[in-house]
This record gives structure tokens, C-alpha cells and sequence, in this order.
């Protein structure tokens, strides 16, 4: 229980985070305090944990796991890498407990103290395809219930109005408590792998059916009252109560069972020396985070590129494309034009130590009006950085050939780029930016604009240095 107690005061960056996160009501880990409130009251009813002696040499090695993941824990939480710092806490506490245990201890814990993954940001990376995966759903039962509607991707319009399955509408909140009470149900029966995989399975797909049912009801009503009725603005609370009335009967009539303690022989008692020596291996960690050097901001963010590239000012009317802005934090924006292509460079720098380097990255377009359709990228050196879009209404094309740099790395994967941090600030760069190229495609196509935009690319990715 000590060491439980002295992990928020540590790692402390984390669980800052972390409360913050839970003390939101409408987000997806508002169930944290519950769930590490139940997480401690498990781990004292566990208590004493049976101590089992091991070679030193198996010692050593936990050891060297419990200081390698403190120092991990300190790279993520300076960058403010939320999620695998969440995951190096994680297995801190695992090498923790096996350190002063011993390994085969911790192993038969290994069901309890995995409880808390169900109260970190892991869940949010699933965000974006269960909003895609919604749409398909709900996009086919509109199809089949023959409600008159025009479906493109998450946008689906009814006559009377526009329904938008946007990031709120995952079902995210369900999918994760589903989760985390079938699997306290798997722990309280003593479930190994192979029976708690089908109980996490069933409780996946009731959080997920949950959802699409709700959104299919919320577009019933939007369409029979012509979008009048108070639930399309507000259906917080309809949710939760479909999602009671759909989980709450499963969890009433899961079997339950009487849960085996795992048999174990103890061989003394771990010694002062031990609990000391892991407290300072742990601590490795936040006195590197103590240590390490604030960012500096004295060198300009601003962006030099050749002089066929045209400044232009965030207003002008030659910026025909500002629709299409970027829900990215910034300190600089930079606009250029050349011939029919527009060029936004937005640049950030993270002001103090234990900010993001790399901001939180919103949506790169407005997918309420907009559409994205991926296109041959085999002219540019980053995967995945064309694409082609199209607005909903207008049928107006546009080509985009967008991508990050993190310090000298260069990607056009978010994802990629959010790893590419940790590099980043090992080579003690402090410098983010999201380089944008847009151009109208003409009636033929968008073969010239991709011909156009390639060769500006190429040198606006020569030119760009930090």
C-alpha cells in the first residue's frame, strides 16, 4: 500500500494529467476514480502478497526492468506523451511488486494489477475508428429501415437536416466500461486467458451494438420530428440509460464463481533493504524529469523558403482555401501562394519542459463538409501525404499534399509522428510543424495540381530545416 501511495506524489506529471482527465463527467475516463477506488480496495484484500526468494542474478534484472521503465516513464512524461508514460507506470508497478516479491509473485497478480489500463488514455487511440465503424453500421440500418437519406461516410443528410457522426458519437465511454466491468468480472471469478478473452469479446460488442442503436434512434427521431425534439441536442443521459438497460442484465446473469488463490509458498519476508532499494530504483525516473533542462525560445520558428514562393497574409482573398484550416495549436502561420497552390506552414515550439512537442492534432480538415478520398502518392517520398478532397456540397475538388516535421523528422503519419518526439528531444529539438500544400484540381482531374504540388513539395522539403 506504501508503494501505491507514493506513486502519484513520484509521478506526479502523470496522475496531474490523469485526475484531470477523470474529473471530466462527458469524457471517456470519467469511470477512473471508481475504478482505481476498487483497484486499491482489491490490492489491500490481497495483502500480505507471498514472498518467494530468487537467485540474485533474476533479482538484478528486475531491477535493471524497474529503473529502465522509470526512465522511460520520465523521457514520455517531459514530452507530455501521455500514453506510454500511462503504459510505463503500468509496468513499474509489475517490476515493483516482482522486485520486492519476487517474479512469480507478481505473475499470479498479474490479473489485478493490469486493472488500471482500464483507466488510462490507451482507449483514446481507438476514438477514430469506432466513429468510422459507427457510420458503416448506422450508414447500412438507414439503408435497410429505408429512411431517405444521402450517407458520405460519417455526414448522413435527412431531409430536414444534417446529422454528423463526430468524435462524440464513438461510443468510446460505453466500449471502455463494458470493458473494465467485464473484466472485474473475469477477476472476482478467477478467469485465466482463455475465459476472460470470450467475456471481453461479449462485452465489446454490447458497448458497440449499444451505441449504433443509440445513434439509429437519435436519426429515427431527428427524421420523424423533423430534427425538433430536445434529444438531438442533448442525449447524454439517453445513452447511458439505453447502455444500462442493454449491460446491466448481462452483468446480472454472468455466472459467477468462487475465485482460487494461487498457491504459492512463502519463504520469509522481504527485507528492509529490498523495499529501500526498489523506492530508489523507482525514483530514477522523476529525478531525470527533476534534472533535465527547460526548452529554450530564444531562436525564430519562422520559415525561410525561395522567393517563388509569395507571401500572403491569413486574409487575403487569395487564400481561397481557408476553409479547409487546421485545428492545430500554433505560435506562427506562415501563407504562401505560387501560381494556383497555396502553402500554410504552421509552426509550434513547446514553451516549458513536460509540454507536448507535438500538439493535439484535431482534425486536419472539416469532415462535416468536407471529404477525403486517398490518391496514387507514389510521386512523394511520404507515405500517405496525398489525398484529394471534395466538398459535400459543391462537389468543389482540392488536392492536399500535407505532412509533419518533429525537429529534423519528417513524416505523414500523426501516429508515426507523435513517436517521432521521442528522437526529437533526444537530439534536443523543441520545434513542430505542419507544412500544407493545397491546389484546386480543374475539370479533367487533379493530375496537373498533383503534378504541380509534388515538385513544390520536393522543395519545400529540402528547404524546411529547424
Amino acid at each position: 500500500m506504501l508503494l501505491l501511495a507514493l506513486l502519484p506524489i513520484l509521478f506526479n506529471p502523470s496522475f496531474s494529467s490523469l485526475f484531470h482527465k477523470w474529473t471530466q463527467w462527458s469524457e471517456g475516463l470519467s469511470h477512473g476514480f471508481l475504478l482505481i477506488g476498487i483497484f486499491v480496495y482489491l490490492v489491500y484484500a490481497e495483502l500480505p502478497f507471498v514472498y518467494q526468494r530468487c537467485a540474485k542474478l533474476h533479482t538484478a534484472s528486475i531491477g535493471l526492468g524497474l529503473a529502465f521503465f522509470s526512465l522511460c516513464w520520465a523521457l514520455f512524461a517531459l514530452i507530455d506523451f501521455n500514453l506510454l508514460a500511462e503504459l510505463s507506470l503500468l509496468a513499474l508497478l509489475f517490476f515493483a511488486i516482482a522486485y520486492i516479491y519476487g517474479p512469480n509473485t507478481a505473475w499470479s497478480q498479474r490479473f489485478l494489477l493490469a486493472i488500471p489500463i482500464f483507466a488510462i488514455t490507451l482507449w483514446d487511440q481507438l476514438n477514430g475508428g469506432l466513429v468510422n465503424l459507427s457510420g458503416l453500421v448506422v450508414g447500412e440500418l438507414v439503408r435497410m429501415f429505408g429512411i431517405p437519406a444521402v450517407i458520405d461516410g460519417n455526414s448522413i443528410f435527412i431531409p430536414y437536416g444534417h446529422i454528423v457522426i463526430a468524435d462524440g458519437c464513438s461510443g468510446l465511454r460505453y466500449f471502455i466500461i463494458a470493458l473494465a466491468m467485464g473484466y472485474l468480472i473475469s477477476y472476482l471469478n478467477g478467469y485465466r486467458e482463455k475465459q476472460l478473452v470470450p467475456v471481453l469479446l461479449i462485452a465489446a460488442l454490447l458497448a458497440l451494438v449499444t451505441n449504433w442503436i443509440r445513434i439509429f434512434i437519435l436519426i429515427l427521431v431527428g427524421f420523424y420530428t423533423e430534427m425538433q425534439s430536445s434529444l438531438m441536442n442533448d442525449h447524454d443521459l439517453f445513452g447511458w440509460l439505453l447502455f444500462a438497460g442493454i449491460c446491466l442484465p448481462a452483468l446480472y446473469f454472468a455466472p459467477v464463481r468462487k475465485r482460487q488463490a494461487a498457491a504459492l509458498e512463502a519463504n520469509g519476508q522481504p527485507t528492509s533493504i529490498r523495499i529501500l532499494m526498489a523506492l530508489l530504483l523507482l525514483s530514477a525516473g522523476p529525478l531525470m524529469y527533476l534534472i533535465a533542462p527547460s526548452p529554450s525560445s530564444e531562436t525564430s520558428i519562422a520559415v525561410n523558403l525561395p522567393i517563388s514562393f509569395k507571401p500572403a497574409s491569413d486574409n487575403s482573398d487569395e487564400l481561397w482555401s481557408q476553409n479547409l484550416a487546421q485545428e492545430v495549436p500554433s505560435e506562427w502561420n506562415q501563407y504562401f501562394t505560387r501560381a494556383q497552390a497555396q502553402l500554410t506552414i504552421t509552426s509550434y515550439r513547446r514553451a516549458k519542459k513536460g509540454e507536448k512537442l507535438v500538439p493535439y492534432i484535431g482534425s486536419l480538415y472539416p469532415s462535416s463538409s468536407w471529404s477525403k478520398a486517398p490518391i496514387d502518392n507514389s510521386h512523394f517520398r511520404l507515405a500517405d501525404a496525398t489525398a484529394e478532397l471534395q466538398h459535400k456540397t459543391s462537389g468543389k475538388k482540392v488536392l492536399q499534399i500535407q505532412w509533419f516535421q518533429v525537429g529534423d523528422f519528417h513524416s505523414a503519419s500523426s501516429r508515426v509522428t507523435k513517436l517521432l518526439q521521442v528522437p526529437a528531444l533526444l537530439a534536443g529539438k523543441d520545434t513542430f510543424r505542419l507544412i500544407t500544400l493545397t491546389q484546386p484540381c480543374d475539370q479533367r482531374g487533379c493530375t496537373t495540381a498533383t503534378e504541380s504540388l509534388s515538385t513544390m513539395a520536393a522543395e519545400i522539403h529540402a528547404a524546411i530545416k529547424e
